[in-house]
C-alpha cells in the first residue's frame, strides 16, 4: 500500500510537471525564434521524457543501474505499443501526415547502437559520451532547421499568450522551475515505491514494468486529452522523437553520471527493443488509417512481453 501511494503520487507530479515544463519551454521556445510546430514537437518529447530522465538520474546516482535500463527499453515499448494502442483503440484516425522518415531510421540506429553497446551489458561513460553527443547533434538540426524556415509562425503562437502573462520571459520560466520541481519530486517518490517492489520483483523487471508505465502515463494523458481535441496525428509524430531523446539522451546522460550496468537483462529483451519500432513503418504512408485492429495488436503485444517478464 505504501509503494502504491507512493507510485500514484508520482504519477500525479509527473503529469503536473510535465504540463508546466512545456508550457513554460514553448513559449520560450517561441520567443527565441523557433517555429511552433517545431517548438511544438521539442517541448512535447522533452516534457514527454521528463520524467523518466528525472527517475533515471536520481536512480543511477544512487546505483540502481537496472532500474535505468529497465525504465527506458519498457518505456520506449510503453509508448509505442500503450500510447498509440490506446489511441487506435478508442479514436481509430486516418493519419494524413507521414511521419518524419529520417526520425524512424534515426530511431532504429540509434536503438542497434545502444544494443551494440550494451552487449556487454554494460553502458560506460564513453558509450553513454557517444549517445549524448549524438542526442545533442540531433537536436542541434532539428533547431536549425527551424530558424532556417519561415518564422512567422513562431510570432503568431507568441501572439496568443500577449495579455496572459506568459509572454514576459519570467513567467514562463517560473513554469520551467515549477516543472522541473514535480518531476524531481515524483521522481523520489517513484525510486522509493519502485524500491519497494523490486524488493520482490527485482530491479529489473520493475524499471520495464512499474516505473516504465508511471513515466509513460503523463504522456499517455496528454495523448488522450490531444484526441479529444481531435489532434490525432500528435502521437504519431512526437514518439519517435521521445524515443530517441531516451535512448541517447536519457541513457548517455546517466552513464556519464554512473556507468550503467543491468546482467539480468537476456537477450530476448534487447531483440524486442529492436523489433518494436518495427511497427511505426506503416506510418511510412501517407495516408494512413490506424484502425482498431491495429491498436489491440500493439497492446497485446505489450501484454505478452509484460507475461514473458512477470516471474512464475
Amino acid at each position: 500500500m505504501i509503494a502504491a501511494a507512493f507510485i500514484s503520487a508520482s504519477v500525479l507530479l509527473f503529469f503536473l510537471g510535465s504540463l508546466s515544463l512545456r508550457k513554460g519551454a514553448f513559449a520560450l521556445a517561441v520567443r527565441g525564434g523557433i517555429m511552433s510546430s517545431t517548438a511544438r514537437l521539442t517541448t512535447f518529447a522533452l516534457a514527454a521524457a521528463g520524467p523518466s530522465l528525472a527517475i533515471s538520474i536520481y536512480a543511477a546516482a544512487t546505483g540502481h543501474g537496472p532500474m535505468v535500463i529497465g525504465n527506458i527499453i519498457g518505456g520506449n515499448m510503453f509508448n509505442i505499443c500503450i500510447i498509440l494502442g490506446i489511441q487506435a483503440l478508442f479514436t481509430p484516425f486516418r493519419n494524413t501526415l507521414a511521419v518524419q522518415k529520417t526520425d524512424i531510421f534515426i530511431l532504429a540506429a540509434a536503438t542497434l547502437l545502444f544494443v551494440f553497446f550494451f552487449s556487454d551489458r554494460q553502458i560506460s561513460r564513453i558509450e553513454g559520451g557517444i549517445l549524448l553527443l549524438g542526442s545533442a547533434v540531433y537536436a542541434y538540426v532539428k533547431i536549425r532547421l527551424s530558424h532556417s524556415a519561415n518564422n512567422t509562425e513562431a510570432d503568431e503562437a507568441l501572439d496568443q499568450f500577449q495579455g496572459s502573462g506568459i509572454s514576459n520571459r519570467f513567467v514562463p520560466a517560473g513554469y520551467v522551475l515549477a516543472g522541473i520541481a514535480c518531476l524531481a519530486a515524483g521522481s523520489l517518490l517513484l525510486l522509493n515505491g519502485g524500491l519497494l517492489i523490486a524488493s520482490h520483483l527485482g530491479e529489473t523487471i520493475t524499471g520495464f514494468t512499474i516505473l516504465a508505465a508511471s513515466t509513460g502515463s503523463p504522456a499517455l494523458l496528454v495523448m488522450l486529452a490531444a484526441a479529444r481535441k481531435k489532434k490525432y496525428e500528435m502521437a504519431v509524430v512526437n514518439i519517435p522523437f521521445t524515443n530517441i531523446l531516451n535512448i541517447t539522451g536519457i541513457i548517455g546522460l546517466t552513464a556519464l553520471i554512473n556507468p550503467l550496468s543491468a546482467l539480468a537483462i537476456s537477450n530476448i529483451d534487447l531483440y524486442v527493443m529492436a523489433g518494436v519500432p518495427l511497427l511505426l513503418l506503416p506510418f511510412f504512408r501517407k495516408p494512413y488509417t490506424l484502425k482498431r485492429d491495429d491498436g489491440i495488436f500493439m497492446i497485446v503485444i505489450y501484454l505478452v512481453y509484460l507475461y514473458y517478464l512477470l516471474p512464475k
